[in-house]
């Protein structure tokens, strides 16, 4: 064996030696990244199910993940495709077709194909009226009159059930060349909550990986703060520096191993043992399915080592120089860290609020808002760095020396926080994220409700498939108010056109963001159009500029008199006088019914004799609808916002108490000299409120201006519109309290102990 070798030999087993008096603290790292790596686990498989399920389109209680579709929309699939395939022994094809918003399928079909316990024959009419009632056709119901299939060509074949990859290929050799097998994806123009939906999940993982980032790192400093005196020891007894380093990496690295392996293991024991809820909640929520097989478990582990295996080398790169400086110096790595990297951090932070405060105005698409997002976050971190312990030194120095034990507690308060900066910095993010999309949220929230009640105007409303306009129908009870439509193609862009009422007594009930003084004039002389948001943003129109519209009396250009706000709608849209789509309308959205409640019978019964797929919704119900998906679809961001918070919490607290371990002998000189257990404890759990609240507090600033970027930057070029920025006092309280309170309360959980360690550790004196 070489004396190298041997010589390693002796630092692993010197380094070994040290958990017999100092097991707590390489523990509670394990911990630390035990935590970190579980909840990134968790999030992750959360977040991947939840998205899936956002595509995945669920008939009955099977899932559709693939269909059949046609390689060119020259050579569509035909009846005899269909049938040919099924004999083939393919009997999990569905045929349908799509149009607009309208979906149409093979029910009888499908009905077969549902589990045996769920397939009763004398069930078969009321799961097709089920199918009806989510949005779903009988596809021989859709083919009537002049529909055919020569004029709307089936648009795929649904592949109902699980495909496995043995079936997967017997499918895509039996299919003819014309035809190719896909991922299905349903697309409608109803709204984009899930886009948003989406986006939040993607958002709160980075915000796991960045979290976790920085416990990983914090742990990795801590393991290296409290090895510093071993190390030390030994390169006086003449080991080298690299063998220290090669040391000190291996232990991080096995210490992260262990804690990673074991966390993705907790996590997604822990996804898998609440899938059954996680089903049910989705099902109930948003009705989808929640899928958690993802991500295979060989996967994950391997990117738990991967992840530890770049967090040491990254790591041992930043801390070769600091190892060399603490050594040489016999300090701890702390403070030389302070006195080294001080000047730095502070011109850091100057450049950082400059380009921040710079930055605002010079964003001008979806990838710089998200980098202007990290800018943010960096410059805050920056701050809480170099401000939050130059601001409780001002606090601290307010107070009096003749309260000795409030003027120990608050002075070691700062000493600790010089010293949890990268916990400190895991938890300002989070606590700023989780205000930030709070405010964002209710912000949309109340917006939306805003416009719902100013938009819908009439008692009642109806939707019905009839093919026919009901408002010129004789022998209605009550008055009905047609929304015209019709879908155009414009620069290669679908264009919605949509009927506003000509009466002046309907022009209160349009919000508007923008319009010129003469708006209403223009638009009842069909001389101007109102256009939504998201063709605004899109097309870069303003208003009084021009747009030209394809209508049956050929290309007509209108002026822009106004935009207004269309919430979740993903295409763009432009509001006609009613006078000029009447007469050449696509189809009818919905009609308004200007009736009293004593008119609903009525009203119905005479709807009944019309059309049997009429829905008469009163106004109350239709917002309280509109509202209660909108609250379900933001629940579990708020969840994963709550395990975000959770995990930086936790990280917060192992690294005090580490640090906690390293004040004992001053606990003890407390004690000794009759301070009680009790005073002790409320003085550490002080400490404890002033760096949580110190953080809070730089927190708070950051979290609106990140609120902003996501509604005016993040939400405008992902989705193209925008809402007014809403800023509840009781929302931004609310969220400081629940994540100071998860802090706290884990912080206060140690304290019981410490009576015990007093009596122990005079006993052992």
């Amino acid at each position: 064996m070489s004396r190298a070798m041997r010589v390693l030999i002796l630092a692993l087993r010197t380094q070994l030696a040290t958990y017999r008096r100092r097991f707590w603290e390489p523990l509670l790292i394990v911990v630390a990244i035990f935590i970190a790596s579980a909840g990134l686990t968790a999030v992750t498989l959360i977040n991947a199910g939840a998205s899936s399920q956002l595509k995945q389109f669920v008939l009955g209680d099977v899932p559709v993940n693939f269909q059949v579709v046609p390689r060119s929309e020259n050579n569509p699939i035909t009846r005899s495709d269909y049938a040919e395939l099924r004999r083939q022994g393919h009997n999990a094809l569905v045929a349908y077709t799509q149009t607009g918003d309208r979906l149409a399928v093979d029910t009888v079909t499908l009905f077969n194909l549902l589990p045996e316990t769920n397939r009763d024959t004398s069930q078969q009419n009321s799961f097709a009226q089920q199918a009806a009632l989510n949005g779903i056709e009988d596809i021989n119901q859709f083919y009537r009159g002049d529909v055919t299939l020569q004029t709307h060509p089936l648009s795929g074949l649904l592949v109902v059930g699980e495909l496995s990859p043995e079936h997967y290929k017997l499918l895509e050799e039996s299919l003819p060349a014309h035809l190719h097998i896909e991922p299905f994806a349903l697309t409608s123009s109803a709204n984009n909550l899930s886009d948003s939906f989406s986006l939040n999940l993607w958002a709160m993982g980075a915000l796991m990986v960045l979290v976790s980032v920085f416990i990983v790192f914090n742990a990795f400093n801590l393991l290296l703060a409290a090895r510093t005196p071993v190390l030390v020891k030994l390169r006086q007894l003449g080991v080298s520096q690299t063998i220290l380093l090669r040391v000190l990496q291996l232990e991080m690295f096995t210490l992260a191993l262990v804690g990673a392996i074991g966390g993705v293991f907790a996590g997604a024991s822990l996804v898998s043992a609440i899938t059954p809820v996680l089903s049910n909640i989705y099902r109930f929520l948003l009705d989808g399915q929640f899928s958690s097989g993802q991500f295979s478990m060989p996967r994950l582990m391997l990117l738990a080592v991967v992840f530890c295996a770049i967090a040491v080398v990254i790591m041992g790169l930043l801390i070769r120089q600091r190892l060399a400086h603490s050594l040489a110096r016999r300090s701890y790595l702390v403070a030389a860290f302070k006195r080294r990297f001080k000047p730095v951090y502070n011109v850091w932070l100057l450049l950082s609020l400059v380009l921040v405060t710079l930055g605002a105005w010079l964003v001008a698409s979806q990838l710089q808002a998200l980098l202007y997002i990290g800018l943010v976050l960096i410059a805050g971190c920056t701050t809480v760095v170099v401000l939050m312990p130059q601001l409780m030194s001002l606090v601290a120095r307010r107070i009096s020396t003749t309260k000795p034990l409030l003027h120990w507690s608050m002075h070691n308060a700062v000493s600790l926080s010089q010293r949890t900066r990268l916990a400190a910095c895991a938890f300002f993010i989070a606590l700023a994220a989780n205000i930030g999309m709070n405010v964002m949220v209710d912000s949309f929230r109340q917006a939306t409700e805003q416009w719902l009640e100013q938009r819908l105007f009439a008692p009642f409303y109806l939707y019905t498939d009839f093919e026919g306009d009901l408002s010129a129908e004789e022998g209605a009870p009550v008055p009905l108010l047609a929304r015209y439509g019709k879908n155009v193609r414009v620069n290669g862009q679908t264009l919605e056109l949509r009927s506003f009422p000509d009466g002046a007594e309907y022009q209160q009930y349009l919000m508007l963001d923008d319009q010129s003084p003469s708006a209403w004039s223009a638009f009842h002389a069909q001389r101007g159009v109102f256009i939504n948001q998201q063709l605004a943003y899109r097309q870069q129109l303003n208003t009084g500029d021009a747009v030209s519209l394809p209508l049956n009396a050929g290309l007509q250009v209108f002026e822009i008199v106004g935009v207004y706000p269309d919430y979740g709608n993903p295409k763009a849209q432009v509001l006609l006088p009613e006078a000029l789509l009447s007469g050449e309308y696509a189809l009818i959205s919905a009609y308004a019914a200007f009736a009293s409640s004593s008119d609903q019978a009525a009203l119905e019964s005479w709807l009944n004799e019309q059309s049997e797929s009429a829905r008469l919704i009163p106004r109350g119900s239709l917002i309280e609808q509109s509202m209660m998906v909108f609250s379900r679809t933001f629940l579990t961001t708020d969840t994963l916002n709550l395990v975000t918070m959770l995990v930086a919490a936790l990280s917060f607290f192992v690294s005090i108490t580490l640090l906690v371990m390293d004040i004992k002998p001053q606990l003890l000189l407390l004690r000794s000299v009759g301070v009680s257990p009790l005073r002790i404890k409320l003085s550490l759990f002080a400490q404890y409120c002033f760096i949580a609240v110190s953080c809070a507090l730089l927190a708070l600033p950051f979290a609106l201006l990140l609120a902003w970027l996501l509604v005016n930057k993040v939400n405008r070029f992902a989705f193209h519109w925008t809402y007014p920025l809403i800023l509840d006092p009781m929302i931004i309280m609310q969220s400081l309290l629940i994540g100071l309170g998860l802090l706290l309360l884990l912080m206060a959980l140690p304290l019981g102990r410490l009576q015990a360690r007093f009596y122990s550790q005079q006993e052992a004196l």
